[in-house]
């Protein structure tokens, strides 16, 4: 059985509060998200064909103290 050591957590979105307990998290820009979907749903709901039907949104890892390479036995 394996103990906790063995074990990796992330989250997701960044906080203070995943800061502050060094947590590994991966950022999204809520508000640049949002935007672009609320111009697409526009854009669609007025029978225009999307310039760009998928979009790649950057995002920002910040490791932590929470993770660590898996360990092969």
């Amino acid at each position: 059985m394996r103990g906790l050591e063995d074990m990796s957590v992330a989250g997701h979105d960044g906080s203070d509060v995943a800061a502050s307990i060094k947590l590994t998290t991966m950022a999204q820009p809520a508000s640049e998200i949002g935007r672009i979907a609320a111009r697409k749903n526009i854009g669609s709901r007025r029978k225009k064909t999307l310039d760009e039907p998928r979009t790649i949104i950057q995002t920002v890892l910040t490791p932590g103290d929470t993770t660590r390479p898996i360990a092969h036995e």
